[in-house]
C-alpha cells in the first residue's frame, strides 16, 4: 500500500515539474487515479505549498488544479480558513466556492 502512495505521489509531481503547477500531497484511506483525475475517500488530507485541506471525499483534476471536496471540509490557505460541507477550490487561482459553511 505504501508503494502505491509513493508511486501516486511521483505521478502527481510530474505535471508540476513540467508546467510549474504546485504539487499536492494527498493521503486517504482509498486513492484512485484515472488519467488526470485523482479520487480519494476516507480521512482525506491534502497538503500543498500554501494550503491544507481535510475532508471525507475528494476529486482532484491535476490538469486544471480543480478540487471538489465533500464531507466535513476544512480548507486553510494564506487568504483564510473555510469550514463547509462542500468546497470547490482551484489550486491555481486560490479561489473557492462553498456550500453550508463559513469563511474566517
Amino acid at each position: 500500500m505504501s508503494r502505491c502512495l509513493i508511486l501516486l505521489g511521483v505521478i502527481l509531481m510530474i505535471p508540476g515539474l513540467l508546467w510549474g503547477v504546485t504539487m499536492l500531497d494527498i493521503e486517504a484511506d482509498r486513492l484512485e487515479k484515472n488519467q488526470a483525475v485523482v479520487e480519494a475517500s476516507g480521512n482525506v488530507v491534502v497538503t500543498g505549498e500554501d494550503m491544507n485541506l481535510t475532508c471525507d471525499y475528494l476529486l482532484y483534476d491535476t490538469a486544471t488544479g480543480d478540487l471538489w471536496a465533500t464531507g466535513d471540509c476544512r480548507l486553510k490557505d494564506p487568504k483564510g480558513e473555510i469550514n463547509a460541507s462542500t468546497i470547490q477550490y482551484n489550486q491555481t487561482r486560490s479561489d473557492a466556492h462553498i456550500e453550508n459553511g463559513s469563511i474566517f
